[in-house]
Parts: C-alpha cells; structure tokens; sequence
C-alpha cells in the first residue's frame, strides 16, 4: 500500500520525510513503529479488528472508524511518542473492498507497554463502540484464556461474570487467576492491575 498524502507534520514523531513515507509506503512502518506494537497490531489486534469489520454489512463499513493507540519511535532521536490514530476507508470498488483510506495520527496522552485497538460504527446521532481490546506485552506469556480473563478484569467484571462469559467454570477462573499471578510474579488484583495499566 502506498501513501497519497502525508502531511509534512510527520517528521515531528518520526524523523521521516513526506518523501520517506510515499517512496517506502506501508514499509515504513517497520522503521518508525516500536517493534512489539508493530508486531501486536499487525499479527493480532489489526486482523481482529478486521474480522469485527466484516461483519458489517457493507452500508455500515462505510460509517465505521478504526481507533489505534502503539507508539512510533523518531528515527532521528529515538524518542517514543505514544500516538492515536483515527482511520476509516474512503473509497470502495465495485465488489465493496476497500480501496483507499483516511487517517489522522495525534500524539496520545495514553501512554502504555501495548496497543490498543477499538472500532466504532457512527450514525448521524450516535457512535456504537463494536469492539475494544488492548493487548499488554507484559501478558504475552499468558495463554489465550488467560488473556482474555484479564481483559474483563480490566473491565471490572466479577469472577462470576468472567466464568459466565467464558463458559468455564468459577473453579477454573480461580485457577486461571493463580496462574497468571505465577507466571507474571504478582501476588494479588492490585499488582495486576499496575501490570496492566493505562
């Protein structure tokens, strides 16, 4: 994939050129993002985000925005910017693929060790969150249950709750907890949540 525009206010968080960017495209990324945020995104959090995307109907993906929080790294300075980028796609061919998108890419108060990744429908009234997940580089030894148990710890639910939505019993929740604290060397919520904070 290419870049049309860019604007010149892009060597601010990455020491690159407009020029750098419409020579080297999509390929870019690679030079000015923080390698894991790459990674999660790219193997991860983007294909997810995608699979919600798809299953709207086509109407609905022309009204839908993509929201990415990661970190770019100044090829001149090194410095890391945490950084949200607001995107949608603009145009479509006939078969309803996209074929061009929009983006705006700010610096971001929310400063994480992780990515983020949320998508949105907007109507003329409203916006309707459909998705919303971050992914913390300190969980990546945890297994996918794992994962996805303190993504809704995150998110205050109960143990209950969490063994309801993951159709496993409160024991198993219990266990999966005790794990996670092992593997992360924590001893209880609150440790936890400093892992994993915002």
């Amino acid at each position: 994939m290419k870049y049309v525009y860019v604007s010149a206010n892009c060597s601010i968080f990455t020491g690159k050129t407009v020029e750098d960017f419409k020579n080297k495209g999509m390929d870019l990324l690679l030079e000015i993002m923080h390698k894991a945020d790459f990674k999660a995104l790219s193997y991860d959090l983007f294909p997810a985000m995608q699979e919600k995307y798809l299953e709207l109907s086509l109407e609905d993906r022309k009204n839908t925005v993509f929201e990415l929080y990661y970190r770019l790294i100044h090829a001149g300075t090194g410095m890391e910017t945490p950084v949200v980028e607001y995107s949608s796609y603009a145009r479509y061919d006939d078969e309803g693929s996209p074929t061009f998108s929009t983006g705006v890419i700010y610096e971001s108060p929310l400063a994480m060790d992780g990515v983020r990744g949320i998508v949105r429908h907007i109507d003329s009234d409203a916006q309707t969150t459909l998705f919303d997940r971050c992914d913390f580089h300190a969980l990546d030894v945890l297994t996918k249950t794992e994962k996805a148990i303190v993504q809704s710890f995150i998110k205050n639910q109960s143990r209950d709750c969490i063994a309801a939505d993951l159709n496993i019993s409160i024991h198993t929740v219990r266990t999966h907890f005790k794990n996670i604290y092992k593997k992360l060397d924590i001893n209880k919520e609150a440790d936890l949540l400093g892992v994993v904070k915002i």
